[in-house]
């Protein structure tokens, strides 16, 4: 057995994943939180988009990018060898559900004890859920979802579950192979059947496809061994094929070149064929968004508040200075002081009750079109669409309506906008670009 055997036992049941942990222990301040989980040329973006997959066929209903952070599951639903509550959006069962709180504890206790005010959730830090079957009452289950939908237990968990990917993505590079695209196939058959099952489709590689791990090979590989073992339920069986489709498909849109052209400023953004690919250089040649680095643009990380209201200032404004809003959040040396001021004035983006801005906050898919809406429409005007997902009611109604009839968005799929998921770089910039070329 190799390091990732001694690591863990990974089952899965349903696409859930499932995996043994360590004996309880206390709350320590040890406990990692937001790690550096790069692993060699596997990097920080490559980890947002295999993020963003896995997310979609755990809990967000096969969207890509979308992922349910409230996930909650009873005794009585969970696992059956656990026998206690799963919990996060990549289904941590027992004594895993427990090392994720521990992990959200220790990112910010002040936090954690605002919300768990009389210290119960605290309390089973230290206990062994599965030994005890744990199943909360239901003020605590409240307590719990509350916690893990924070902006902090959201981080936390992608964190939590970058370093259970990296232990697959380790264990891919150290036996077969470093391509980002085969690492990501390998860990995600790993994420439904355990490490043997990974082995052996990727052994199948090697013996049948000389070693030559592009993805058409390793997809065909699951399909001979389906043909071998004819089990519907094997990680090679019919109940998967949505879903390894699903990720060939995903890692072909979205993942970037391995050795960059000559056509661009950015080494992750040299693909003339992604939708984003225009919008990008647009932003960049016009000053209204830089890089994450001198090289790389991050088209998958997620944007905040700030950030957003930044860009579309320097669209805009023509340098305009706005008197001070008098946001909390938003002090004088803030590099979107002059942008968050301007954007209030002009009722573009508000604050919240609290008398903050949420600079820091992530910023919606809602938010941007919203944004958007009020400056190119005036926030004015009747506009309707057909999304599922985007009630009557909803302040962003006739927004996201008007960002569809003028081409601005077609939503995430033909049925759904995913109002509330955050709006990633290469989302925003689109965004702005087909506005800006349009009025």
């Amino acid at each position: 057995m190799n390091k990732l055997g001694k690591k863990l036992l990974c089952l899965c049941i349903s696409g859930a994943i499932a995996f043994a942990v360590p004996a309880a222990t206390a709350v320590s301040s040890a406990v990692p939180v937001y790690a550096d989980v790069s692993v060699g040329n596997f990097t920080d973006e490559d980890f947002n988009i295999f993020i963003n997959m896995i997310g979609a066929c755990e809990s967000g209903g096969l969207v890509y990018g979308q992922r349910d952070y409230a996930t909650y599951l009873s005794l009585a639903d969970s696992w059956g060898a656990e026998q206690t509550i799963t919990i996060g959006w990549w289904s941590a069962y027992g004594n895993n559900g427990r090392a994720l709180l521990n992990r959200i504890y220790n990112a910010d206790p002040a936090l954690f004890l605002s919300i768990d005010t009389d210290g119960s959730i605290q309390a089973m830090l230290s206990q062994d859920w599965e030994k005890l079957k744990w199943e909360p009452s239901a003020a605590q289950k409240d307590v719990i979802v509350r916690l893990i939908t924070t902006d902090t237990g959201k981080k936390c968990q992608d964190e939590a579950f970058k370093e259970f990917a990296k232990i697959y993505i380790e264990d891919c590079q150290s036996s077969y192979t470093d391509d980002v695209a085969a690492c990501m196939m390998y860990a995600e058959i790993g994420m439904l059947g355990g490490e043997a099952a990974a082995n052996r489709i990727f052994n199948r590689v090697v013996n049948d496809y000389s070693s030559n791990f592009s993805l058409d090979n390793i997809m065909a590989a699951l399909a001979d061994d389906q043909k071998a073992s004819t089990n519907p339920y094997s990680v090679s069986g019919a109940v998967y094929n949505t879903r390894h489709n699903l990720f060939y498909q995903w890692i072909k849109t979205y993942l970037q070149p391995a050795d960059p052209q000559e056509n661009g400023v950015f080494t992750d953004v040299q693909n003339t064929s992604r939708y984003y690919y225009e919008p990008v250089y647009w932003a960049y040649q016009n000053g209204v968004t830089s890089g994450t680095s001198s090289t790389t643009f991050s088209p998958s990380n997620t944007t905040t508040r700030a950030q957003i209201v930044t860009w579309i200032y320097r669209l805009l404004s023509n340098g305009e200075v706005s008197p001070s809003a008098g946001f909390t959040d938003v002090t004088p040396s803030s590099y979107y002081y002059q942008a968050v001021n301007w954007a209030d004035a002009h009722g573009i983006a508000v604050g919240f009750s609290d008398g903050s801005f949420g600079a820091g906050a992530n910023c919606t898919r809602a938010q941007i079109i919203t944004m958007i809406y009020r400056c190119y429409a005036s926030g004015s005007g009747s506009y309707s669409s057909n999304f599922s997902d985007v009630s009557a009611d909803a302040y962003y109604y006739n927004a996201v309506g008007w960002a569809v009839q003028n081409g601005i968005t077609s939503g995430t799929s033909a049925s759904t906008f995913s109002p509330e998921i955050t709006c990633s770089r290469a989302d925003a910039v689109t965004f702005l670009y087909r506005a800006a070329s349009k009025f």
